[in-house]
């Protein structure tokens, strides 16, 4: 089970105000800018945390996880997700595996495939999203609910829940259709739709959305920019001014001139691995004191990341690659209280050491994760 943020790369300019890409004006007051120097320093964990958990996932042949592709908190419980074998796991605050969450299968409460999830507070169900257009409800325990029939839309690869039974979704469509859609599940309607682009460019990031207390945010892939996302509006709501900049409107103006689909994708990877195309968002979070951004460089085993906290009340940011004790962040989920990461197994002794634990592992068994709590 390796660990790493993965920038999706897979084969098949974007101002946006409300219900407009012409304008970077929201609700007549001008977007937020982070403006943030790239430059790596080495906090303590404490600079911005209170404590650490450490949390040894258990394994068992039921429980194993390949990939862990993406991570819900429910009331401190971990939902997770391994999209390439389309399992769905629930373990308890502790590392306990309790159940796994519906089956892929051709059953009639069965998800034949599952690219993402999404937790409905509103009704404490577990919804499953596959590809083509179907949404299956489930209980925490596993049990099956419900099945829902999305409006017609090639690839769905990404969902969210909305107040009031909205439901955000995405898809990398041709630059002709609206990547971006909300849909009243129970009408089978879309009620909102915007975001039309090059479809190559929008693989990049096929988990483009965070929940900041009722709010659904957006980052598109390849951008600085984080959206506002409603049941009417799509409104700029923040972007990162990098310095260096790391993502120049020049590139991808240049990428999208490339006619052939096959061409232009091998460019991108090639890029991220040789490094032209470096420090691209790949996780992005909030509270109410910080933002938070993931910059990956690279792909897979060999990407490497900064971490970029940025304090909302004293425009101050920290940019590193590690702490001074030596651990990375490589988050799965943030919230108000805390943030979930894996921890590398190369890290597991720092983290013995720190917390005075003795946790052995290897390759072959599930992650073990960290909870990073923030200082209140």
């Amino acid at each position: 089970m390796k660990c790493q943020i993965s920038l999706l790369c897979v084969g098949v300019c974007v101002l946006s105000a409300c219900s407009s890409h012409s304008s970077k004006e929201v609700n007549n007051h001008q977007p937020k800018e982070l403006n943030v120097k790239l430059e790596t320093s080495q906090p303590s964990y404490k600079d911005i945390f209170e404590r650490i958990e450490a949390i040894k996932l258990e394994s068992n042949p039921q429980s194993l996880i390949g990939f862990l592709d993406k991570a819900i908190c429910v009331n401190d419980s971990m939902i997770i997700l391994d999209a390439g074998r389309s399992t769905i796991f629930l373990f308890s605050p502790e590392g306990k595996f309790l159940n796994n969450i519906g089956k892929s299968g051709d059953g009639p409460e069965d998800y034949i495939m599952c690219y993402d999830i999404s937790y409905n507070s509103s009704t404490h169900t577990v919804s499953v999203l596959e590809p083509f257009g179907t949404l299956n409800d489930y209980s925490l325990n596993g049990s099956f609910i419900e099945k829902h029939k999305l409006p017609s839309k090639p690839n769905y690869m990404a969902c969210e829940w909305m107040d009031g039974g909205k439901l955000a979704l995405w898809s990398a469509v041709n630059e002709d259709e609206s990547g971006v859609s909300v849909v009243d599940v129970k009408s089978c309607k879309t009620v909102f739709e915007d975001w039309k682009r090059d479809r190559m460019l929008d693989m990049r990031r096929l988990r483009p959305f965070y929940r900041y207390g009722e709010e659904v945010k957006f980052c598109p892939p390849l951008t600085n920019d984080v959206y506002s996302l409603s049941d009417t509006c799509l409104s700029l709501n923040y972007t990162w001014k990098f310095s260096p900049n790391n993502i120049s409107e020049e590139y991808l103006n240049e990428i999208a001139t490339i006619e052939n689909l096959q061409e232009k994708n091998q460019r991108l990877i090639d890029d991220s691995k040789n490094g032209e195309l470096k420090d691209v968002p790949s996780f992005n979070g909030e509270t109410r004191l910080l933002y938070y951004v993931a910059l990956q460089t690279g792909i897979g085993e060999e990407s490497r990341y900064l971490s970029v906290f940025y304090d909302k009340k004293n425009d101050k940011s920290i940019v590193f690659n590690q702490f001074k004790e030596g651990m990375s962040l490589h988050p799965l989920f943030m919230n108000e209280k805390f943030m979930l990461c894996q921890i590398p197994y190369d890290e597991v002794d720092l983290y013995n050491d720190l917390l005075g634990l003795n946790i052995t592992c290897d390759e072959d068994e599930n992650p073990i994760l960290a909870k990073f709590y923030f200082k209140k």
